[in-house]
């Protein structure tokens, strides 16, 4: 699928605030594979690799984080859907934000949950940060009712694990996580957004575009939202609303390069050639070492009968995945045209 964003979040209160750090792809983030060349890179090229946007932008509902390293739950059973999926309408009430100020910031047990928070933030490994976010859930839970930070923060733990449940393929138990911090935060937009990248994850488009809707209902200067409704709607191969949501994306946020790259595909799905090749150009000159845009300019290039290009173009691409037509189609998804570009291309290209 075209990169989506996601988010987690850290204790909503003021002086634990954490801004927005960077935005990334869940499903090519997830799977983590060393990276090896396609084929071997001639001297003088430039290693390429997975480019990272950062958005640090200050929000002043719930001190969002963008990408968490969030954690498995090991202990709890993953979430076991019907065949169709289906989930409740998310309706969003930013209304109903707790006053972070009257949080009791002499309860020796907030302090505590910060330190743990902060502990999960810090984790080295997904395993680690599991245990972080685990912890962070049974040792509070049942303070909820009792004190009025303990719904925020264990909603908050709730949606990074289920973050990092996404981020490992593990979708079904992710939506049951983000399940319950909807439940518990009603008011937060990223479990919303984040539940509609796992919804993707199973192939549950409607219902991922439900969520997105659900969070540009409220939040309609959400370039993560545009870009992740942009995908959703690509998958369902409604190019031109994709395209639309892209270009949102793209011109709240300049350095949301994914977007960019979403927005190139699906131009040269659409036959938009040379406007697309344009766009990648562009993408490399400040990002050069953007492996999907490199990846994607060289079969725009061969495609278009530039095979010089496109080889030179393909040297640079040191991502092994790009080669797997399987991969391109299952878990990047490229736009058809792209797929089957790469297709002819490996099968000349050895």
């Amino acid at each position: 699928m075209p990169a989506r964003a996601w988010r987690g979040s850290s204790l909503g209160m003021p002086a634990l605030e954490r801004r927005d750090r960077e935005v990334r792809s869940l499903k090519i983030a997830a799977e983590e594979r060393p990276r090896r060349p396609v084929r071997p890179a001639r001297r003088g090229d430039d290693r390429g690799g997975r480019e990272l946007t950062s958005a640090s932008s200050t929000s002043g509902r719930e001190g969002r984080r963008d990408f968490l390293l969030a954690l498995a739950v090991a202990s709890s059973p993953a979430l076991c859907l019907p065949h169709k999926a289906s989930a409740a309408v998310a309706v969003i009430k930013p209304e109903l934000s707790p006053d972070f100020t009257s949080f009791d910031r002499s309860d020796p047990n907030l302090r505590t949950a910060y330190e743990m928070i902060q502990a999960a933030l810090r984790a080295e490994d997904v395993q680690a940060e599991e245990e972080a976010w685990s912890a962070v859930i049974y040792r509070f839970e049942t303070s909820i009712g009792k004190a009025n930070w303990a719904a925020d923060a264990v909603g908050r733990a709730y949606g990074n694990r289920g973050n990092c449940l996404a981020r490992q393929g593990k979708f079904q138990a992710a939506i049951s996580d983000y399940n319950k911090s909807i439940e518990l935060c009603p008011y937060s937009v990223d479990p919303v957004l984040n539940r509609g990248v796992a919804f993707e994850g199973i192939r549950e488009y409607e219902l991922a575009i439900q969520d997105y809707r659900a969070v540009l209902d409220v939040s309609p200067s959400d370039p993560a939202a545009w870009n992740n409704f942009g995908n959703a709607n690509a998958a369902l191969q409604n190019w031109d609303v994709a395209l639309d949501a892209f270009s949102k994306a793209i011109a709240m946020s300049n350095f949301f390069s994914f977007a960019s790259v979403n927005y190139a595909t699906i131009l040269f799905q659409r036959g938009s050639d040379q406007e697309a090749i344009r766009e990648f150009r562009k993408i490399l000159i400040k990002y050069p070492s953007f492996t999907d845009a490199r990846a994607a300019l060289a079969i725009a290039l061969w495609l278009t009968g530039d095979r010089s290009g496109a080889e030179t173009q393909w040297y640079r691409v040191e991502d092994s995945r790009y080669a797997d037509v399987e991969w391109l189609t299952e878990t990047r998804h490229w736009p058809p045209r792209l797929v089957q570009g790469m297709k002819e291309f490996r099968g000349i290209v050895v």
